[in-house]
C-alpha cells in the first residue's frame, strides 16, 4: 500500500483522474486483502482435506477458457457441499495477486462454510498438494505438480494436462460432485500411468519459454522446427 502511494506522488498520478480512480480502487483492494488475513488458518494436522488453489479471475484461462468458474466463491461452495464428513476444503489466494484475485466478500462467504479453511498465502502449494486427499484446479500449474506427486486431480478448466486420462475432467459443473467422489475413492495415480503420461505429454509439446526472461525466440524457433520434422517423419513412416 505504501509503495502504491509513493508511486502516485512520484509519478504525479493524482493529476490523471482515470489513473487516480484506478489507484483508489486498487488501494481499497489491498486494504480488503489485509483484512482477509484475519481468516487465515493453517491446516489441521489430523484432518484429511481437498486442496483448491484460487486463481486470478481476470486472466484469459478463466474469462475465455472457463467462464463458468469466474465466480470462484460458487465453485468453493459446490466443492464444500460435495465433500464427505470429516474432509475439509483448504483453499488459498493466488500468491502473485492475492489482493485483486479474491474479494473480501467472497472470502467471508467461503469461510462461513462449515468445512472450509483459508490458508495463509505463504503456504507452499507443493506441500499442500502432497498431503491432500485430492486436488481441484481450474487451470494452473498446481494441477500439473499434483500429477507429479501422483495425487488425484479434478480439472474444471482446460489446462494442457487435461484429457490425457490422468485427471478427473469436469465437463459440466453439475458433474463436479461425482468427479470429486471418484478422485477421493479412486486411489493415487499409478506410477506407470504417470510415466506414460509424461512421455506422451513431452513429445506433443514444443519446448520453449515465453513467460520468464530472458526470452529466447531462437530456442522456440528451433523447437518448432524439431516438432515439424517429427510430425513429417511420423507421417512418412505411417
Amino acid at each position: 500500500f505504501l509503495n502504491l502511494a509513493r508511486s502516485f506522488i512520484r509519478e504525479r498520478k493524482f493529476m490523471n483522474v482515470p489513473r487516480l480512480l484506478n489507484g483508489m480502487r486498487r488501494a481499497r483492494l489491498y486494504v480488503e486483502y489485509a483484512w482477509t488475513k484475519r481468516y487465515w488458518k493453517r491446516p489441521a494436522p489430523d484432518r484429511p482435506y481437498v486442496y483448491f488453489p484460487l486463481q486470478y479471475s481476470n486472466e484469459c484461462t478463466i474469462i475465455i477458457g472457463c467462464p463458468q468458474c469466474y465466480e470462484q466463491g460458487a465453485v468453493l461452495e459446490l466443492i464444500s457441499r460435495g465433500l464427505p464428513d470429516g474432509v475439509e476444503l483448504c483453499f488459498k489466494q493466488h500468491p502473485n495477486n492475492p489482493a485483486e484475485g479474491s474479494s473480501l466478500a467472497m472470502i467471508r462467504r467461503a469461510v462461513r462454510l462449515p468445512n472450509t479453511r483459508l490458508l495463509p498465502v505463504s503456504m507452499n502449494s507443493w506441500d499442500m498438494a502432497r498431503r491432500a486427499r485430492a486436488v481441484v484446479t481450474i487451470d494452473n500449474t498446481v494441477g500439473f505438480e499434483s500429477l507429479l506427486l501422483r495425487r488425484p486431480v479434478v480439472v474444471l478448466g482446460y489446462p494442457a494436462y487435461r484429457g490425457w486420462g490422468v485427471t478427473r475432467d469436469v465437463a459440466d459443473l453439475n458433474d463436479l460432485p461425482a468427479r470429486l467422489d471418484e478422485a477421493l475413492n479412486g486411489g493415487d495415480l499409478p506410477e506407470e500411468r504417470l510415466w506414460d503420461f509424461l512421455a506422451s505429454f513431452d513429445s506433443e509439446h514444443i519446448k520453449g519459454n515465453w513467460f520468464d526472461p530472458p526470452y529466447d525466440p531462437e530456442d522456440l524457433a528451433r523447437s518448432l522446427a524439431e516438432q515439424r520434422d517429427r510430425i513429417q517423419a511420423d507421417a512418412a513412416a505411417g
